[in-house]
């Protein structure tokens, strides 16, 4: 049976992208490799100058991106307000107004 248009074989597929890094980016990274202490010190020379894009890809680079989702355990304030209904919910959000 012939492979439909756009599906891939469990082998080697030209087309498909090989630890999805596209190609363009691949050979960039390949062209970089040897200037990487002098893109490190330019980087650096960025975040001393204040460069807020150069700190926050300095940080994103050390540390990761933080998660952008909070899921909140125990028995907090959440837990208090299940059950409510929208109106006692609403009510609620209305105290906290004034």
């Amino acid at each position: 049976m012939a492979n439909r248009p756009g599906t891939f074989t469990g082998k080697d597929d030209p087309r498909r992208n090989s630890g999805g890094v596209p190609p363009e980016v691949r050979e960039l990274r390949a062209l970089l490799v040897g200037d990487a202490k002098a893109i490190h010190d330019a980087l650096m020379a960025a975040v001393k100058e204040g460069s807020v894009p150069a700190i926050i890809y300095a940080h994103t680079q050390l540390l990761g991106k933080p998660k952008e989702r909070v899921e909140i355990e125990g028995a907090g304030l959440g837990a208090g307000l299940v059950g409510l209904t929208r109106e006692e919910l609403l009510q609620i959000a209305r105290l906290g107004e004034k």
